[in-house]
């Protein structure tokens, strides 16, 4: 088991919006709970048990399809009868195959759930948390979303959209909650492994330890792994011919 971050509080209440999301079910398996916790997984498919480290922690699923504009209505409501959330993890997205920019239908679904979706259930946790006393929202983007590659710059012209409205989202409402971005490399999980690994890829367990201390110590922007903080900010200083000969 994790040992507690520094100034890591015990869970109660936490949504997982996204339900089967790898790196999400991570981070919540690397929590600590208290005995009347609650985790709320919402998404079209419920997970086995068996994804859970702690099976005694009571689980709902509410199945929704964040693609459809209906169900992020339907969304809106049911989280309207959820007591205070202590944390919210927004795990909705779909990774595009490579090279799929001419692909109109592709295009469609990697903004309506990367983007719009994410957006429109983050704007939704804001209004809900800031009648709260506290509460933390964390969005899994993606470095993908710091510099255009020319293999995936669809999917991160969807990151960098959500990520962007969470950074203004940050900085506007500061009082009753925190927000935080976490923003991995190439991740080993099922929805990747058609794709070949990047430098400094990183399995979801890995990413569900950083992003625990991230969250411990409030951190806004969480990069997994850590050494991406100081490489990204480099590799957009890379003249774009160069660049873009990188893929």
């Amino acid at each position: 088991m994790l040992k507690k971050a520094k100034y890591q509080k015990d869970y109660k209440n936490i949504l997982l919006v996204g339900s089967t999301s790898e790196i999400g079910i991570s981070i919540i398996n690397k929590l600590d709970f208290k005995e009347s916790a609650l985790i709320v997984l919402a998404g079209r498919e419920n997970p086995s048990d068996d994804k859970f480290r702690n099976q005694f922690i009571r689980r709902e699923f509410w199945n929704y399809d964040f693609e459809v504009e209906e169900d992020l209505d339907r969304f809106k409501v049911g989280l309207s009868v959820l007591d205070n959330i202590d944390l919210a993890i927004i795990a909705i997205g779909f990774l595009p195959p490579e090279n799929g920019e001419l692909d109109f239908e592709m295009i469609k679904k990697t903004f309506k759930l990367n983007a719009l979706a994410a957006i429109l259930v983050l704007s939704i946790l804001v209004k809900k948390m800031r009648s709260q006393s506290a509460g933390q929202i964390l969005l899994i983007s993606s470095v993908a979303s710091m510099r255009p590659r020319l293999r995936n710059f669809v999917y991160g012209s969807t990151k960098e959209c959500a990520d962007f409205f969470s950074i203004g989202m940050s900085h506007k409402y500061k009082s009753n909650l925190h927000i935080s971005i976490l923003r991995p490399g190439f991740v080993f999980t099922k929805m990747s492994k058609q794709f070949k690994p990047a430098p400094f890829a990183i399995h979801p367990t890995g990413v569900a330890r950083i992003t625990i201390e991230g969250l411990a110590s409030k951190k806004r922007i969480i990069y997994a792994p850590r050494k991406l903080r100081y490489l990204m900010p480099l590799l957009s200083m890379i003249p774009r011919v160069i660049y873009n000969r990188m893929g």
